[in-house]
């Protein structure tokens, strides 16, 4: 196919695999008019653990060491595994954000599937890598300039210190 610039796009080629469960993800998820899915909801829970069963049962047949060995930090400990629980943790989220590429949305409130599909596509040719280092911040100050109270000037506390806004319990917000 031919890219705007003349040149040949490239365009990421689906697997069976994914192919299959970006349908059952676009299927199974309410339509974002629709409003998101809660997390905790049955059909959330049963989407996830059916992709991460998958997943793990392919890295722990096909993956490499390396692989392998890091599919074990999900796994449960012994504790719980005689409950019952084979996992400690489920990525859900992760999963459904990495397989459902621009057709998932995910919220506080849940999650939903885009109407508008979009398609997985690889980053251009001329993506300069580089730009995606991180910025160092300026250090903050060690200690906070004072900040007058309420009331009238800064005032200074027993230790000598000026008493900064949020410094008594009448203050804090729990």
């Amino acid at each position: 196919r031919q890219g705007k610039d003349g040149g040949v796009e490239e365009r990421l080629v689906l697997t069976p695999w994914a192919r299959r469960w970006r349908q059952e993800i676009s299927e199974r998820l309410p339509k974002e008019f629709e409003g998101p899915t809660p997390w905790l909801s049955q059909k959330v829970s049963e989407l996830c653990s059916a992709l991460w069963a998958e997943v793990a049962e392919y890295v722990s047949r096909s993956g490499s060491s390396d692989a392998q060995a890091v599919l074990k930090i999900f796994e449960a400990d012994p504790s719980m595994q005689r409950l019952g629980m084979e996992w400690a943790y489920v990525p859900g989220g992760d999963l459904l954000l990495i397989v459902g590429e621009g057709i998932v949305g995910v919220t506080a409130e849940g999650v939903f599937a885009n109407t508008n599909r979009i398609e997985p596509m690889p980053p251009p040719p001329n993506f300069d890598k580089a730009s995606l280092k991180t910025i160092q911040l300026p250090i903050a100050l060690s200690t906070p300039p004072p900040v007058p109270v309420a009331g009238g000037p800064s005032q200074v506390a027993a230790g000598g210190s000026a008493a900064h806004r949020g410094s008594s319990d009448r203050e804090k917000i729990f």
